[in-house]
């Protein structure tokens, strides 16, 4: 009787150590995580090349992309303006919220060589430039439709905007929404 119960407890430990290991190999596995916030069909994108990375200090990431227009915009063409690149999606409410003092902004300090880039994220042209209209939207607009730029520049959540000096030199990274208060006070500095 003792062995037979010796040999069942055995066999529980076996399987509850087979468990253990079916769990960690699973865990282990290289496939995508889902990143709800930046949307249900998004996952965690690959780590670009260490050369590619934005970094506080040095020259931001070169990218083209296609404006509203259809018109090729690439990054280093706005070298001598202070930059603020804006990762967002229309879906996404405090990208919209930040929208109305981004405008402000923009409106009273694109004559000071400052310019905003709004990067839209998986959205179509259709969509994006009906939203812009809408909004009155009137800084560039560019579309990152394979969401291509946004691996490169590590978006994990949006919005993610990023401050560029006049040198084309990254000296700020903000993920979730800025408030004027805190865009002045970084402007300020750059111009």
């Amino acid at each position: 009787m003792l062995l037979m119960q010796t040999k069942q407890a055995l066999c529980r430990r076996a399987a509850l150590l087979l468990v253990v290991a079916l769990l960690m190999a699973a865990c282990a596995s290289p496939t995508p995580v889902p990143t709800p916030m930046l949307g249900p069909e998004v996952t965690v994108p690959t780590k670009p090349a260490a050369s590619d990375i934005p970094k506080v200090g040095a020259i931001a990431p070169d990218f083209t992309l296609p404006d509203l227009n259809g018109d090729e915009v690439q990054l280093s063409d706005y070298r001598g303006k202070v930059l603020l690149l804006n990762f967002w999606a229309t879906w996404c409410p405090p990208c919209q919220q930040e929208i109305p003092m981004f405008i402000e902004v923009y409106e009273e300090l694109k004559g000071d060589d400052f310019v905003i880039l709004a990067v839209s994220m998986g959205e179509g042209k259709d969509k994006v430039s009906s939203f812009v209209s809408q909004k009155g939207m009137s800084f560039p607009v560019l579309l990152d439709s394979s969401r291509d730029v946004a691996r490169r520049y590590l978006v994990r959540a949006i919005p993610t905007s990023v401050m560029i000096d006049r040198d084309g030199v990254v000296q700020r990274i903000i993920v979730g929404m800025m408030h004027e208060s805190q865009l002045r006070a970084e402007l300020k500095d750059l111009l």
